[in-house]
This record gives C-alpha cells, sequence and structure tokens, in this order.
C-alpha cells in the first residue's frame, strides 16, 4: 500500500512539473508577443512594459 501511494504522489508530483514547464513556455510566448505587440504601438518603452504586465498578470495567477 505505502508503495502504491508512493507512486501516486511521484506521478503527481512528475505531472506539476509538466504543467509548470508548459505553464512557463506559454508565458514566455506570451511574454514575447505582448512585447512585440507593444513594441509595434508604442515603440521601445512599450516593450518593458508589456514584458512588466505579463510578469504581473503571471504572479497573479500563481498566487490564486
Amino acid at each position: 500500500m505505502f508503495f502504491f501511494d508512493n507512486f501516486i504522489s511521484t506521478i503527481a508530483y512528475v505531472a506539476l512539473l509538466v504543467s509548470n514547464c508548459a505553464l512557463n513556455m506559454a508565458c514566455e510566448i506570451l511574454q514575447l508577443e505582448l512585447g512585440n505587440m507593444n513594441l509595434r504601438l508604442f515603440g521601445s518603452p512599450g516593450k518593458f512594459y508589456g514584458q512588466a504586465q505579463a510578469h504581473v498578470s503571471m504572479t497573479y495567477i500563481f498566487i490564486y
């Protein structure tokens, strides 16, 4: 029984790692897209603002 519980928690842990990795990759892509969009709209300062905005929104998702 102990092995079975351990096995399930290991699977859950690996799934968490994989989903976290996928989420991070999605954030990077989102951040780049926001940055590029703002770069077209506002020039260079807009790029930094877009990246900061992406970081803040992702931080909120991780907090909740």
